[in-house]
Protein backbone atom coordinates (compact mmCIF):
# COMPACT_ATOMS: atom_id res chain seq x y z
CA UNK A 1 0.00 0.00 0.00
CA UNK A 2 1.41 3.32 -0.98
CA UNK A 3 1.58 6.18 1.54
CA UNK A 4 0.66 9.70 0.56
CA UNK A 5 3.41 12.32 0.68
CA UNK A 6 1.70 13.90 3.66
CA UNK A 7 1.65 10.65 5.65
CA UNK A 8 5.28 9.91 4.75
CA UNK A 9 6.44 13.35 5.84
CA UNK A 10 4.50 12.94 9.09
CA UNK A 11 6.26 9.66 9.85
CA UNK A 12 9.66 11.18 9.05
CA UNK A 13 8.91 14.12 11.34
CA UNK A 14 7.91 11.81 14.18
CA UNK A 15 11.08 9.78 13.71
CA UNK A 16 13.21 12.93 13.77
CA UNK A 17 11.54 14.15 16.95
CA UNK A 18 12.03 10.76 18.58
CA UNK A 19 15.72 10.80 17.64
CA UNK A 20 16.14 14.30 19.09
CA UNK A 21 14.45 13.19 22.30
CA UNK A 22 16.72 10.13 22.57
CA UNK A 23 19.82 12.27 22.02
CA UNK A 24 18.60 14.72 24.67
CA UNK A 25 18.07 11.90 27.17
CA UNK A 26 21.55 10.54 26.45
CA UNK A 27 23.08 13.99 26.94
CA UNK A 28 21.16 14.45 30.19
CA UNK A 29 22.28 11.04 31.41
CA UNK A 30 25.89 11.81 30.57
CA UNK A 31 25.67 15.14 32.36
CA UNK A 32 24.60 13.61 35.67
CA UNK A 33 26.61 10.39 35.62
CA UNK A 34 30.29 9.83 36.09
CA UNK A 35 31.25 6.17 36.21
CA UNK A 36 33.40 5.02 39.10
CA UNK A 37 36.19 4.37 36.62
CA UNK A 38 36.11 7.90 35.19
CA UNK A 39 38.43 9.30 37.85
CA UNK A 40 41.18 8.04 40.05
CA UNK A 41 39.70 7.68 43.53
CA UNK A 42 42.68 9.70 44.77
CA UNK A 43 41.79 12.69 42.58
CA UNK A 44 42.29 15.95 44.50
CA UNK A 45 41.24 18.53 41.89
CA UNK A 46 38.16 18.38 39.66
CA UNK A 47 37.15 20.97 37.07
CA UNK A 48 33.79 20.51 35.28
CA UNK A 49 33.17 23.96 33.83
CA UNK A 50 30.57 24.53 31.10
CA UNK A 51 29.38 20.92 31.02
CA UNK A 52 25.63 21.69 31.04
CA UNK A 53 25.36 19.84 34.35
CA UNK A 54 21.94 20.09 35.98
CA UNK A 55 23.10 18.43 39.17
CA UNK A 56 26.33 17.23 40.74
CA UNK A 57 27.16 13.80 39.27
CA UNK A 58 27.00 10.96 41.82
CA UNK A 59 30.48 9.83 40.91
CA UNK A 60 31.91 13.06 42.33
CA UNK A 61 30.90 12.08 45.87
CA UNK A 62 33.15 9.01 45.69
CA UNK A 63 36.22 11.23 45.33
CA UNK A 64 36.79 11.52 49.06
CA UNK A 65 40.31 12.96 48.67
CA UNK A 66 38.98 15.90 46.66
CA UNK A 67 40.34 19.27 47.77
CA UNK A 68 39.20 21.44 44.86
CA UNK A 69 35.79 21.24 43.17
CA UNK A 70 34.96 23.71 40.39
CA UNK A 71 31.53 23.23 38.80
CA UNK A 72 31.08 26.79 37.59
CA UNK A 73 29.05 27.83 34.54
CA UNK A 74 26.58 24.95 34.61
CA UNK A 75 22.85 24.66 35.34
CA UNK A 76 23.01 23.26 38.86
CA UNK A 77 20.14 24.48 41.04
CA UNK A 78 20.96 22.91 44.40
CA UNK A 79 23.82 21.47 46.42
CA UNK A 80 22.90 18.04 47.87
CA UNK A 81 23.59 16.76 51.39
CA UNK A 82 26.02 14.23 49.91
CA UNK A 83 28.59 16.99 49.55
CA UNK A 84 29.42 16.35 53.21
CA UNK A 85 31.22 13.18 52.09
CA UNK A 86 33.87 15.46 50.56
CA UNK A 87 35.28 16.46 53.93
CA UNK A 88 38.70 17.45 52.58
CA UNK A 89 37.39 20.20 50.29
CA UNK A 90 39.07 23.58 50.70
CA UNK A 91 38.14 25.24 47.38
CA UNK A 92 34.55 25.19 46.02
CA UNK A 93 33.29 27.06 42.98
CA UNK A 94 29.58 27.00 42.09
CA UNK A 95 29.65 30.31 40.23
CA UNK A 96 27.31 30.93 37.28
CA UNK A 97 24.68 28.35 38.19
CA UNK A 98 21.00 28.44 39.22
CA UNK A 99 21.45 28.03 42.97
CA UNK A 100 18.78 29.85 45.00
CA UNK A 101 20.00 29.15 48.54
CA UNK A 102 23.08 28.03 50.44
CA UNK A 103 22.27 24.70 52.11
CA UNK A 104 23.01 23.97 55.78
CA UNK A 105 25.53 21.33 54.69
CA UNK A 106 27.89 23.97 53.31
CA UNK A 107 28.03 25.66 56.70
CA UNK A 108 29.18 22.36 58.22
CA UNK A 109 32.23 22.13 55.95
CA UNK A 110 34.60 24.01 58.20
CA UNK A 111 37.70 23.12 56.17
CA UNK A 112 36.64 25.38 53.28
CA UNK A 113 39.06 28.21 52.53
CA UNK A 114 37.62 29.46 49.23
CA UNK A 115 33.93 29.63 48.36
CA UNK A 116 32.69 31.10 45.07
CA UNK A 117 28.94 31.56 44.61
CA UNK A 118 28.86 34.54 42.26
CA UNK A 119 26.13 34.89 39.64
CA UNK A 120 23.45 32.70 41.16
CA UNK A 121 20.02 33.60 42.54
CA UNK A 122 20.80 33.59 46.26
CA UNK A 123 18.66 35.87 48.43
CA UNK A 124 19.59 34.84 51.95
CA UNK A 125 22.75 34.08 53.91
CA UNK A 126 22.35 32.27 57.23
CA UNK A 127 24.19 33.36 60.36
CA UNK A 128 25.55 29.80 60.40
CA UNK A 129 28.07 30.88 57.78
CA UNK A 130 30.09 32.13 60.74
CA UNK A 131 31.12 28.49 61.30
CA UNK A 132 33.35 28.64 58.21
CA UNK A 133 36.19 30.08 60.27
CA UNK A 134 38.89 29.05 57.77
CA UNK A 135 37.44 31.03 54.87
CA UNK A 136 39.99 33.25 53.16
CA UNK A 137 38.01 34.02 49.99
CA UNK A 138 34.24 34.51 49.84
CA UNK A 139 32.50 35.64 46.66
CA UNK A 140 28.75 36.26 46.89
CA UNK A 141 28.62 38.88 44.15
CA UNK A 142 25.87 39.16 41.53
CA UNK A 143 23.07 37.71 43.64
CA UNK A 144 19.94 39.17 45.27
CA UNK A 145 21.12 39.42 48.87
CA UNK A 146 19.48 42.19 50.92
CA UNK A 147 21.00 41.49 54.32
CA UNK A 148 24.19 39.99 55.72
CA UNK A 149 24.21 38.58 59.28
CA UNK A 150 26.54 40.38 61.69
CA UNK A 151 27.73 36.92 62.81
CA UNK A 152 29.88 36.91 59.68
CA UNK A 153 32.29 39.10 61.59
CA UNK A 154 33.64 35.81 62.98
CA UNK A 155 35.26 35.16 59.58
CA UNK A 156 38.46 36.81 60.70
CA UNK A 157 40.68 34.95 58.21
CA UNK A 158 38.97 36.50 55.18
CA UNK A 159 41.35 38.34 52.88
CA UNK A 160 39.00 38.69 49.89
CA UNK A 161 35.31 39.49 50.38
CA UNK A 162 33.08 40.27 47.39
CA UNK A 163 29.41 41.14 47.88
CA UNK A 164 29.15 43.53 44.95
CA UNK A 165 26.08 43.62 42.71
CA UNK A 166 23.52 42.76 45.39
CA UNK A 167 20.72 44.67 47.16
CA UNK A 168 22.49 45.53 50.41
CA UNK A 169 21.49 48.73 52.19
CA UNK A 170 23.88 48.37 55.11
CA UNK A 171 27.43 47.17 55.44
CA UNK A 172 27.56 46.19 59.14
CA UNK A 173 30.23 47.90 61.23
CA UNK A 174 30.90 44.52 62.88
CA UNK A 175 32.51 43.42 59.61
CA UNK A 176 35.41 45.71 60.39
CA UNK A 177 36.52 42.97 62.78
CA UNK A 178 37.66 41.02 59.70
CA UNK A 179 41.11 42.43 60.27
CA UNK A 180 42.86 40.30 57.62
CA UNK A 181 40.84 41.79 54.76
CA UNK A 182 42.94 43.02 51.85
CA UNK A 183 40.23 43.31 49.20
CA UNK A 184 36.67 44.41 49.92
CA UNK A 185 34.18 44.82 47.08
CA UNK A 186 30.79 46.28 48.02
CA UNK A 187 30.07 48.23 44.84
CA UNK A 188 26.71 48.13 43.05
CA UNK A 189 24.50 47.97 46.12
CA UNK A 190 22.30 50.50 47.94
CA UNK A 191 24.67 51.20 50.82
CA UNK A 192 24.40 54.70 52.32
CA UNK A 193 27.52 54.82 54.50
CA UNK A 194 30.92 53.30 55.10
CA UNK A 195 31.36 52.23 58.74
CA UNK A 196 33.31 54.72 60.85
CA UNK A 197 35.49 51.92 62.22
CA UNK A 198 36.74 51.04 58.71
CA UNK A 199 40.20 52.06 59.94
CA UNK A 200 40.38 48.74 61.85
CA UNK A 201 41.00 47.06 58.49
CA UNK A 202 44.66 48.00 58.53
CA UNK A 203 45.63 45.47 55.83
CA UNK A 204 43.07 46.74 53.33
CA UNK A 205 44.58 47.43 49.90
CA UNK A 206 41.52 47.57 47.66
CA UNK A 207 38.10 49.05 48.50
CA UNK A 208 35.43 49.27 45.83
CA UNK A 209 32.24 51.03 46.95
CA UNK A 210 31.14 52.75 43.76
CA UNK A 211 27.53 52.84 42.56
CA UNK A 212 25.91 53.03 45.97
CA UNK A 213 24.11 55.84 47.81
CA UNK A 214 27.02 57.00 49.93
CA UNK A 215 26.79 60.68 50.88
CA UNK A 216 29.90 61.06 53.01
CA UNK A 217 33.49 59.80 52.99
CA UNK A 218 34.55 58.65 56.43
CA UNK A 219 37.53 60.48 57.95
CA UNK A 220 38.74 57.05 59.04
CA UNK A 221 39.64 56.19 55.44
CA UNK A 222 42.63 58.47 55.76
CA UNK A 223 44.10 56.07 58.31
CA UNK A 224 44.28 53.16 55.88
CA UNK A 225 47.95 53.44 54.98
CA UNK A 226 48.03 50.37 52.71
CA UNK A 227 45.00 51.33 50.65
CA UNK A 228 46.00 51.93 47.02
CA UNK A 229 42.77 51.31 45.09
CA UNK A 230 39.61 53.19 46.09
CA UNK A 231 36.54 53.52 43.87
CA UNK A 232 33.92 56.01 45.03
CA UNK A 233 32.33 57.02 41.74
CA UNK A 234 28.60 57.14 41.12
CA UNK A 235 27.54 57.99 44.66
CA UNK A 236 25.97 61.07 46.32
CA UNK A 237 29.11 62.73 47.69
CA UNK A 238 29.05 66.55 47.67
CA UNK A 239 32.21 67.47 49.55
CA UNK A 240 35.65 65.96 49.99
CA UNK A 241 38.35 67.39 52.22
CA UNK A 242 41.98 66.34 52.34
CA UNK A 243 41.39 64.95 55.82
CA UNK A 244 39.08 62.36 54.28
CA UNK A 245 41.11 61.09 51.36
CA UNK A 246 43.60 58.26 51.96
CA UNK A 247 47.07 58.14 50.45
CA UNK A 248 45.84 55.89 47.65
CA UNK A 249 47.35 55.66 44.17
CA UNK A 250 44.05 55.15 42.38
CA UNK A 251 40.86 56.95 43.35
CA UNK A 252 37.70 57.34 41.27
CA UNK A 253 35.27 60.15 42.10
CA UNK A 254 33.37 60.78 38.89
CA UNK A 255 29.57 60.93 38.80
CA UNK A 256 29.23 62.49 42.24
CA UNK A 257 27.46 65.85 42.82
CA UNK A 258 30.76 67.37 44.07
CA UNK A 259 30.67 70.97 45.21
CA UNK A 260 34.00 71.10 47.01
CA UNK A 261 37.20 69.12 46.51
CA UNK A 262 40.38 69.53 48.54
CA UNK A 263 43.56 67.84 47.39
CA UNK A 264 46.73 67.20 49.35
CA UNK A 265 49.45 69.80 48.96
CA UNK A 266 52.20 67.63 50.41
CA UNK A 267 53.58 64.30 49.26
CA UNK A 268 56.81 62.33 49.06
CA UNK A 269 56.29 62.09 45.31
CA UNK A 270 54.82 65.43 44.34
CA UNK A 271 53.06 65.45 40.99
CA UNK A 272 52.31 68.90 39.67
CA UNK A 273 48.62 69.64 39.33
CA UNK A 274 47.73 71.80 36.35
CA UNK A 275 44.37 73.48 36.72
CA UNK A 276 42.37 75.96 34.80
CA UNK A 277 38.85 77.27 34.70
CA UNK A 278 36.49 76.72 31.80
CA UNK A 279 32.70 77.06 31.54
CA UNK A 280 32.17 76.90 35.31
CA UNK A 281 33.97 73.56 35.49
CA UNK A 282 37.46 72.62 36.57
CA UNK A 283 39.47 70.25 34.45
CA UNK A 284 42.26 68.65 36.44
CA UNK A 285 45.23 67.71 34.33
CA UNK A 286 48.49 65.84 34.68
CA UNK A 287 50.59 67.34 31.93
CA UNK A 288 48.48 67.08 28.81
CA UNK A 289 46.37 64.24 30.18
CA UNK A 290 42.95 65.09 31.57
CA UNK A 291 42.50 63.02 34.70
CA UNK A 292 39.33 64.47 36.16
CA UNK A 293 36.45 66.60 34.97
CA UNK A 294 34.52 68.02 37.90
CA UNK A 295 32.00 70.75 38.42
CA UNK A 296 32.88 72.21 41.80
CA UNK A 297 32.60 75.50 43.69
CA UNK A 298 35.97 75.37 45.40
CA UNK A 299 39.28 73.74 44.55
CA UNK A 300 42.06 73.72 47.13
CA UNK A 301 45.68 72.60 46.41
CA UNK A 302 48.44 72.79 43.88
CA UNK A 303 49.80 69.30 44.43
CA UNK A 304 48.27 65.95 45.13
CA UNK A 305 49.47 62.48 46.11
CA UNK A 306 47.05 60.32 44.16
CA UNK A 307 45.60 60.03 40.69
CA UNK A 308 41.90 60.45 39.95
CA UNK A 309 40.76 58.29 37.04
CA UNK A 310 37.46 58.61 35.24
Amino acid sequence: MLFSDKTLKGKQLNQSMALIMILHIIKLYMSVCISESSYDIKTERLYKTRQDLVQIPDGVFKLTDLKLLHLDENKIDKIPIKILSLNKLIDIDFSHNNITYIPEEIYMMTTIEKLYLTRNSIKHVSKKISALVNLRVLDLSHNYIKHLPVDMSALTKLTHFDVSHNNLKVFPEEFCQMIMLEKLLINRNKITAIPENISHLTKLKCLHCSSNKITHISYELHKLKRLYDLTMHNNLIKEITKRQLPNAQYITLHHNPLEKLELHDHSNNLVELYEYFKSDEYILQQGKKVIAFLKIKALVAQYYEFTIYI
